[in-house]
């Protein structure tokens, strides 16, 4: 699995809006965030709420365009193509490594 990491604030307030579809193996992590909305998106995503060391904390399978969602305990949000967790037996798993993966990355 490979994060594409949204690191300022206009990149996590836009988040996927605009962007195509992630591909199958894509995701998109937004460190720092409790909350998300899907306003002005064209398809549905899998959302996951992480803490600081990538453990899912909440999960919402194909959250469509026009919602909102919250985790007050998250540290992070991981946004995936639609059905990737359902598919994906080993999800937390890999998102977990790919959090820490991106955090390391962070400066």
């Amino acid at each position: 699995m490979k994060l594409l990491s949204a690191r300022s604030f206009f990149t996590r307030l836009f988040g996927l809006l605009g962007r195509p579809r992630l591909d199958a193996h894509t995701g998109l992590y937004l460190p720092g965030c409790r909350s998300i909305h899907t306003f002005g998106m064209a398809y549905t995503i899998d959302v996951l709420f992480v803490d600081r060391y990538g453990h899912v904390l909440r999960r919402i399978d194909a959250l469509p365009p026009w919602r909102v969602a919250i985790c007050v305990r998250a540290n992070g949000v991981v946004e995936l193509p639609a059905g990737y967790c359902a598919t994906n037996a080993d999800y937390a798993i890999d998102v977990a490594h790919a959090v820490r993966e991106a955090t390391s990355t962070i400066s």
